[in-house]
């Protein structure tokens, strides 16, 4: 699976996905990224912006010019991550044949991070009530756990990681590892990454062993207001029952 030309990781804003992705380019640098190019927010504000499936020729072709490439190598492998879409329906040409990436967090942790960002910085994906945003959030999320269990089969080639587990146990990272065939395995990055805003609750770029741990337990940081509103988040059909087969894995 792992020399399948493109890899596609599904996951989800706040989902530690950027944490991931810096840890797959530290270990195998002959991947470019192209960074989530079907922007949520353009299509919660103009519904049907995107036509789907989009030509990965066409993501490549972007990337290059963006980053306004003058070299004559360029990877034949990259990585395109794609955040808060479901993986029902293909959204790359090439998804059949590419290596599809699962990544999922517990959605307490997940939901948490979205509520303190909503609350700290606006942003039109990170609703602060239980709004019609937010509603087909979790439902996303729901979709992702679906396909991580095996519930659903939309992805062939498909590597699923749980980001709470990946951050703590070094066995986990090298059987993730084993499957993207990668034979030398660092640590996660303790500096956070640059894509994606950064932590919700702290400001330092740099983490300690002790805080990649409490990454673990985010919804216990939140207020009052905002615990309400990640507890109606959790009331939505299936999300406890299904986090609790993901807690289960740990």
């Amino acid at each position: 699976m792992w020399k399948a030309k493109h890899w596609i990781l599904h996951g989800m804003k706040r989902s530690g996905n950027h944490a991931v992705i810096d840890w797959i380019l530290e270990n195998k640098p002959s991947i470019a990224h192209i960074n989530n190019p079907f922007e949520i927010m353009q299509e919660l504000d103009q519904p049907g912006y995107f036509s789907f499936p989009v030509s990965m020729k066409r993501l490549i072709a972007n990337r290059k010019r963006r980053k306004k490439t003058i070299f004559s190598f360029w990877p034949r492998r990259h990585l395109v991550s794609i955040e808060d879409w479901p993986v029902s329906a293909p959204l790359v040409d090439c998804q059949e044949n590419s290596l599809n990436i699962i990544l999922v967090r517990d959605p307490k942790n997940l939901f948490a991070s979205r509520i303190r960002r909503a609350s700290a910085r606006p942003h039109g994906a990170y609703p602060q009530r239980m709004d019609a945003t937010m509603r087909r959030a979790a439902l996303v999320w729901l979709d992702h756990a679906s396909e991580y269990f095996g519930d659903t089969t939309h992805l062939t080639n498909k590597v699923c990681i749980h980001f709470d587990r990946w951050l703590v146990d070094a066995q986990y990272r090298t059987n993730v590892a084993n499957q993207l065939g990668v034979t030398s395995v660092k640590d996660p990055p303790q500096k956070r990454a640059r894509e994606g805003g950064g932590s919700s609750f702290h400001a330092r770029a740099q983490m300690d062993a002790s805080e990649m741990d409490s990454l673990r337990l985010r919804w216990e940081l939140l207020d009052g207001k905002e615990r309400a509103l990640l507890e109606e988040v959790m009331a939505v059909p299936g999300m406890e029952e299904m986090r609790s087969r993901l807690v289960a894995k740990e």
